[in-house]
């Protein structure tokens, strides 16, 4: 990244979060839409925003720093058996999250995020 990239990423993040905040902070918004925004900022920043600033220089699949990409090391194995892996939201973006390399690593497998309103919709018939 260029420094002017840097700042305009971080720039765009920190919107991005306050109008989270925003969101949060709204009484008339039900807990699962308020749940649902902080899903999708995650899903687009990563796990914390507050203790890792720099989320996005990191792989958006493996949550690795470039140099440490595991991502050309996965092999997708054909299953007979449809996976699906209900994770918190929190746990998008760690670079410890298994159940990307699952996802990865498993034809058919597919990662339902807690709080995430439009994916969640098709869980029940997969869980």
């Amino acid at each position: 990244y260029t420094r002017e990239r840097f700042e305009a990423l971080r720039a765009q993040r920190d919107a991005d979060y306050e109008a989270v905040k925003v969101i949060l902070r709204d009484k008339g918004k039900e807990p699962a839409e308020k749940n649902h925004a902080q899903c999708l900022f995650a899903l687009k920043y990563g796990y914390n925003y507050n203790s890792n600033p720099t989320a996005f220089i990191f792989c958006s699949t493996c949550f690795l720093k470039p140099h440490n990409c595991v991502c050309g090391l996965w092999r997708k194995y054909a299953t007979r058996t449809k996976v699906a892996i209900y994770m918190h939201y929190h746990e998008w973006g760690r670079g410890s999250n298994t159940g990307i390399v699952l996802q990865q690593s498993l034809q058919g497998c597919e990662v339902l995020l807690k709080g995430h309103m439009v994916r969640n919709g098709g869980a029940r018939g997969c869980v």
